[in-house]
């Protein structure tokens, strides 16, 4: 969830949570900020990751939050099912259809043999790339009728085609085409939101591949806090630090960009002065 802290650790603080699921760790970053976040209450952060990161520090958060922290190496939708209580739920895991709607449909199912509302629920990816194309990072997890037809290419924002030689996501198992039923992140929680029974709604929050909020109103009724900090996020204010976090952003990749572009530049001098022939 690069770029979301600033939005993620308000919002899950008003939802004075004392379970807490994580989907996909990638290096832990978000798994810190949850457990750090929601330390006053000793709130429990079920992490879920079949593959996580190799600089994942697992041994590190197991000494630092001891038994706040735990660790599930597994797929979600195995994992979820045995998981109970939840009060917020962070997604960003595997960005396709049938992976996100049968996460949403099982924590709504969970929440409801509780007797709970739908919990607080922050998901990745919401926004192009992925929102209406699938990725699988284990294609053969997904059952073939759900599974689009994948390339290897990276995808351009307005062309549905993948393209070779660039584009986000290179080297991915990126559907071929955006697009369509069964396809993308958004999608999934359109249809979703379509079908489920408890008073959900969704909104997102724009920058950095797109946040996306869904959340229950009868949570926003016992957190009054929650509603708030909702709510301002279509506010002018905190669009407006949205869009100097989002600039910030592109300033550095920009910085990154421009030094690996020197780094190119004098490897290829280098390699000139080495063998002028």
């Amino acid at each position: 969830m690069f770029g979301h802290g600033p939005v993620i650790a308000p919002l899950l603080a008003a939802a004075e949570p004392d379970l807490v699921i994580e989907i996909g760790v990638y290096r832990g970053a978000i798994t810190k900020l949850a457990l750090r976040t929601t330390a006053d209450r000793g709130a429990v952060v079920h992490a879920i990751d079949p593959a996580p990161q190799d600089d994942f520090d697992l041994a590190g958060l197991q000494r630092e939050f001891g038994e706040r922290f735990v660790f599930h190496r597994g797929l979600s939708l195995e994992v979820l099912p045995e998981i109970r209580g939840a009060d917020a739920v962070l997604i960003d895991g595997d960005h396709n259809w049938y992976t996100v709607y049968n996460e949403l449909k099982t924590i709504a199912r969970v929440a409801a043999e509780e007797g709970k509302p739908f919990p607080l629920t922050l998901m990745h990816d919401v926004e192009f790339p992925y929102a209406d194309r699938d990725m699988y990072y284990f294609p053969d997890t997904i059952p073939e009728e759900y599974r689009q037809p994948t390339g290897r290419g990276g995808m351009v924002m307005g062309e549905a085609a993948l393209v070779t030689g660039g584009g986000l996501g290179a080297g991915s198992h990126n559907a071929l085409t955006a697009g369509g039923p069964h396809n993308g992140v958004k999608t999934a929680i359109d249809d979703f939101l379509a079908e489920v029974e408890a008073p959900v709604s969704f909104t997102s929050v724009i920058g950095f591949f797109g946040l996306g909020v869904l959340y229950d109103e009868r949570q926003l009724e016992q957190h009054s806090q929650l509603r708030e900090r909702i709510a301002e996020l279509d506010s002018p204010e905190w669009l407006k630090e949205q869009c100097r976090r989002i600039e910030h952003g592109r300033l550095l990749a920009l910085t990154q960009l421009q030094a690996a572009s020197r780094r190119e530049t004098a490897a290829r001098r280098a390699a000139r002065e080495a063998d002028p022939a």
